[in-house]
Parts: structure tokens; C-alpha cells; sequence
């Protein structure tokens, strides 16, 4: 089958190897000159590393990547751990950097097979009864069998999908009021000071609480630093959803009464990124009318950052996309797949997402329960999943971090016979 894919970030690179891997003829259209990775740490939460094992490329992702065992949540002002949640032990919760994923993606998708075109713009998609295509600028056009649109949260092929049914503008993305200020620094430059011994103990997730704004750190003992995330509710002089000009001075005043660690941290940073939380709003269906462009990650379900999911969740999407097309029958078309594939990952996705809005304001002191048992350890081990728990339960938390979207898909084909194309 062939296959174009919009965007060389992350969703669309791991879509190029999953999909190339399968023996499809991908093709990845990439509007700028170059790789260009922005942002700092990424997570693939369990619910992730199921689908990454099952491609055969756990061993050498654990090259560029930290284990953590488990969540911390501290306090933000004395550093005091609150709760700690324990992951499954036998898949990997991982934390590497964007621009280390990105790097390793592209590799692996070349070597399945997948080609990357740069300075390749798309300027139109198109969907009718027979095929779908995208146009480039100056005009050449291209066909094929799918199109997976991974061009982001400010997605132009969303628009273009989602045209036959009124303004686009609903569309756009819904923009909270916390902008997060990010940077990394050498965990020599903190080693030294007494004080600052919490954010390299461990290469755990550690959320630090606080009132209006929390950090997020993560120490990668792979590339010997710690990146931290300072998020900070309310407006700012920002324009556009993400830039390279944070104030770091405005972050120093802001958290000049947390505890010790932080303010070493801030000492040491010289600048910081800066970025909207934002959003994309549910959408009625993540593909085209006729069934062959379809939406994935950002694009389609782009969330807030504070479940840790964002990526996961995109892994999720493309290991069930690529199950089911591997199971296609001759008989099956691409879009009927296409609508079982939205039937199965846009529910989830969507209570993600839910939890991940929910979760930014409670790491901001607004909401009235901590996740979990709030003085002790919280063991997943014998915690039945539940997605439609409270978000503040085990039980939810389970369901977040170690849903198996493989096995899922595959109880859903079973329990719709009628799909017996698949």
C-alpha cells in the first residue's frame, strides 16, 4: 500500500517506520530544509513501551533513554515527597529528549525503508470517492492509498479534513492561561551544592506542587542532565504558542520561594524556552469524509502536557493503525479500517486528554485530591484499570499508564464480528 505521511516530528517519523516496517511504501513530506526537533523531555509511559516492544526496538531505544520505576509528586516548597506511584515493572516507562527521539526515529525509518522528502510543502489534500492526494507547492501532486496528516496542533490538513462540516476555526486549538518555561542543566553544575541533591537522586518523573504554578523534572544519567519545566498560570506578552525568548528573570521571581533545588537550578539557567499550554478540541472524526486522510497525534488529539501521555498516546494510535492494516482482508477497504481504527483509539485518547486538563490545574493547587494515597507508596500491582474512574484513583491511574491498545484492538475485532473483514 502506498503511504504519504505530512510532518517528519515525531508522530509522523514513528507512523514512517511502523508503516515501512509492515512492508507499505512510505513516503514522509517534510516542509523544511532539515530535522528540526524543538522542546526538551519526552516520556513513552508503559502503554507506549507495549507498543515499541512489539516492534522489536526496546534494546536499542534503552540506548538514549532513562527507566523510571516509578512517579514522584513533591511538594514544591520544601521538596517534601507527597505520593509516589509505582509503574508496571515489566514494561518501561522511558525519558529521553526530542532531539535524541527525533534522530533515532529518522534513522530507523530509512532503514525499514521509509524515504523523507524535505523542503517538500503541502498546499492542498484532497480526499474524493477514488483516491486521495496532496498537492506541493508549485504545483506537483502526489497520490495515495492513505495520508496520515502529523503535521501538528496548528494542523492546515485539518482544516481540509474536517471542511464539510462548517467553520474551521472551531477547530483551532483552545489555549490555556499556563505557559511552561523550559531548560536543562548540567547535573555536574548541580552536584556540588548540598541543596540541590532532590533533582538528581533518581531518573524518575518528579512533579513538584505548588499554588499557581509546578515543575517538572526528569535527570537523564543517560546525557548526565536534568530538564525541568516551570509552569506559571496566567497571561504573558507571548504571540504565538511557542518561542525561544522565556523570561527567565520573570521565572525567578515567580518561584523565589520554593525550595532549595529550584532556586539553584534557576541560578544556573541563563535562558529558557517558553510555550502555551494549548489543546485541540474534540474533534467529530479524525479523518476525511471519504475515509482515506486521516489525523494523528497533535493534529488530531493534541493535549495538555501534564499527563505525560502526549507521545504515548500518538505510539498508541500508530500501533493499532498498523495492526489492523496488517490484518486487512482484500476484501476491506482503507477507509473501513480507518473507521475502526478511530472507533477504538479516539475514546481513549479523548479521556487522556480529559485528565491531562484536569491534571494541570490540580499540579496548580486547584483542584481538592492528590492522586493516590497522599502519604504513602501507591503500588499499581493488583489495582484493577478503570478509564471511568475518578481521576484522582489508582484504578484511573492504572488505566492511563498501562492500557495495552494492542490487546484492546484485538478484543474489539473479536467482539465485532461483523468486521469480519479485517
Amino acid at each position: 500500500m502506498k503511504v504519504i505521511i505530512i510532518g517528519a516530528g515525531l508522530g509522523g517519523l514513528t507512523a514512517a517506520y511502523a508503516l515501512a516496517k509492515s512492508g507499505h511504501d512510505v513516503q514522509v513530506l517534510e516542509r523544511s530544509s532539515k530535522l528540526n526537533p524543538t522542546g526538551g523531555g519526552i516520556s513513552i509511559r508503559p502503554s507506549a513501551s507495549k507498543v515499541i516492544q512489539s516492534w522489536g526496538l526496546q534494546q536499542t531505544l534503552e540506548q538514549i533513554s532513562d527507566r523510571s520505576p516509578y512517579v514522584s509528586y513533591r511538594e514544591l516548597n520544601t521538596g517534601e515527597v507527597r505520593t509516589t506511584v509505582v509503574d508496571d515493572p515489566q514494561h518501561a516507562d522511558w525519558g529521553t529528549t526530542r532531539r535524541a527521539m527525533v534522530k533515532f526515529l529518522s534513522k530507523y525509518a530509512a532503514n525499514a525503508g521509509a524515504r523523507i522528502r524535505f523542503g517538500a510543502a503541502v498546499t492542498r489534500v484532497s480526499d474524493d470517492a477514488t483516491r486521495a492526494s496532496v498537492t506541493l507547492e508549485g504545483g506537483e501532486e502526489l497520490s495515495a492509498d492513505l495520508i496520515v496528516a502529523a503535521d501538528g496542533i496548528k494542523s492546515h490538513t485539518r482544516r481540509s479534513v474536517l471542511s464539510d462540516l462548517g467553520s474551521p476555526e472551531q477547530w483551532e486549538p483552545i489555549v490555556d492561561h499556563t505557559t511552561f518555561y523550559g531548560f536543562s542543566v548540567a547535573a555536574t553544575d548541580l552536584a556540588s551544592d548540598p541543596g540541590s541533591t532532590k533533582l538528581t537522586e533518581n531518573t524518575n518523573i518528579n512533579t513538584w506542587k505548588g499554588e499557581g504554578g509546578f515543575v517538572v523534572t526528569r535527570y537523564s544519567e543517560k546525557f548526565n542532565r536534568v530538564g525541568l519545566l516551570f509552569a506559571i498560570q496566567g497571561e504573558t506578552d507571548q504571540k504565538g504558542l511557542w518561542d525561544e525568548n522565556g523570561d527567565i528573570e520573570h521565572v525567578r521571581r515567580f518561584f523565589s520561594s520554593s525550595c532549595s533545588d529550584m532556586i539553584k537550578a534557576l541560578k544556573l539557567a541563563d535562558a529558557c524556552d517558553r510555550w502555551r499550554v494549548a489543546e485541540v478540541p474534540n474533534l467529530p472524526r479524525w479523518s476525511s469524509k471519504a475515509g482515506r486522510v486521516v489525523l494523528l497525534g497533535d493534529a488530531a488529539h493534541a493535549m495538555h502536557p501534564n499527563a505525560a501521555q502526549g507521545y504515548s498516546t500518538i505510539i498508541e494510535d500508530i500501533g493499532v493503525l498498523q495492526l489492523l492494516l496488517s490484518s486487512k482482508s482484500a476484501e476491506a477497504s482503507v477507509p473501513e479500517v480507518v473507521n475502526v481504527w478511530q472507533a477504538i483509539c479516539k475514546p481513549r485518547a479523548e479521556r487522556v486528554k480529559e485528565f491531562s486538563r484536569w491534571n494541570t490545574k490540580h499540579l496548580s493547587g486547584r483542584t481538592e485530591h492528590a492522586i493516590g494515597v497522599s502519604h504513602a507508596d501507591s503500588v499499581l500491582d493488583g489495582v484493577v484499570p478503570d478509564g471511568s474512574a475518578e481521576f484522582s484513583s489508582l484504578e484511573f491511574w492504572k488505566w492511563n499508564v498501562e492500557y495495552d491498545a494492542l490487546a484492546e484492538a484485538k478484543k474489539y475485532l473479536e467482539k465485532n464480528k461483523s468486521l469480519s473483514k479485517l
